[in-house]
């Protein structure tokens, strides 16, 4: 893949620092401080993320690369408040591996690549079934109040909701 590397601004180190579409972060030469343009390294967080320190007026801050690529790169039409590693890859903050989403599509996309596991039935906790989750699906179609889906099955009106929304149970 021959991509060429863009460089935009960060916003609020304008003058500072740019990110690149490919991930990297770089700083701009300052009086007193640093010499010459030269390409952060970046810290990887206790969660797998990578993350580049910036400073500003003695004040220094960690900001995760993929939130710095998405907000000069990928449009939030949305007003999304998560950026999703589309390949689940952590470490590949390629502005084409990003992308805006909410929690809750965060979430179902780490269980469909495989990300999040031992849930539903794979959790050894489980009180349903796949069968018994589409059923649970139906029933909230039907209009019928979580709360008495719950007392029918055996489980927390959460759980209920949270099949209903497809947070549990994902085919």
């Amino acid at each position: 893949m021959n991509t060429i590397e863009i460089w935009k601004d960060i916003e609020g180190y304008e003058g500072y620092y740019q990110v690149s579409n490919l991930g990297r972060v770089k700083s701009f030469p300052r009086f007193g401080t640093i010499s010459s343009e030269r390409i952060l390294k970046l810290h990887l967080s206790k969660y797998g993320y990578l993350s580049a320190c910036l400073c500003k007026d003695n004040k220094k801050v960690l900001k995760r690369v993929n939130r710095l690529v998405a907000l000069a790169f990928i449009p939030n039409k949305n007003i999304f408040l998560e950026v999703n590693h589309i390949d689940g890859n952590k470490l590949n903050n390629c502005v084409e591996n990003l992308e805006w989403c909410s929690n809750s599509e965060n979430k179902v996309h780490a269980y469909k690549i495989g990300l999040l596991s031992r849930k539903g039935i794979e959790n050894c906790n489980a009180k349903l079934e796949m069968d018994k989750a589409n059923e649970i699906r139906e029933l909230c179609k039907k209009g019928i109040s979580q709360r008495v889906i719950a007392e029918q099955y055996g489980v927390r009106q959460q759980t209920i909701s949270d099949i209903k929304n497809n947070k549990l149970w994902i085919d």
